[in-house]
């Protein structure tokens, strides 16, 4: 039996704003002017309009690839950067070197990256076990990009 979700298939307008990197506005006005048709291709839930995955490809084309900078909030950048200060601090102190050679270890094996998509784990965990682990990593020669 073949699980058909027809939510799944629904946006709000902000959300495929977000998606296809297009001002909402734009979408309200292709409702206006009935490009986006109400009741087959969008639908007001009360003040909420949603929109169907499938319009807005139709009419925007494929969904616009996100760099993962884009997806967090300046707030989250701000965190992600100070856990990447902490860790790197704490790195270096531990292993006692200076903070630019902790620096060029974290850039060979792109840590900042690695952390930065591990915002989540990082947001929720301890410092330190995320500096065992890295230089666990590190000891192994794991990349980390």
């Amino acid at each position: 039996m073949e699980n058909n979700n027809i939510f799944e298939n629904l946006l709000s307008l902000k959300e495929a704003s977000n998606i296809w990197h297009i001002d909402d506005s734009v979408l309200r006005k292709a409702i206006l002017s009935n490009r986006l048709k109400d009741g087959a291709d969008v639908k007001k839930f009360g003040k909420q309009w949603v929109v169907t995955k499938d319009a807005m490809e139709r009419e925007y084309g494929p969904a616009k690839k996100t760099n993962k900078i884009e997806e967090y909030s300046k707030l989250e950048i701000f965190q992600v950067y100070y856990y990447i200060g902490n860790i790197t601090l704490k790195y270096s102190q531990k292993y006692k070197m200076t903070l630019a050679q902790t620096n060029s270890i974290f850039d060979k094996f792109g840590i900042q990256e690695y952390l930065f998509t591990c915002f989540d784990y990082l947001h929720l965990g301890n410092i330190n076990d995320v500096v065992t682990d890295v230089a666990s990593r590190i000891r192994r020669g794991i990349s980390f990009e």
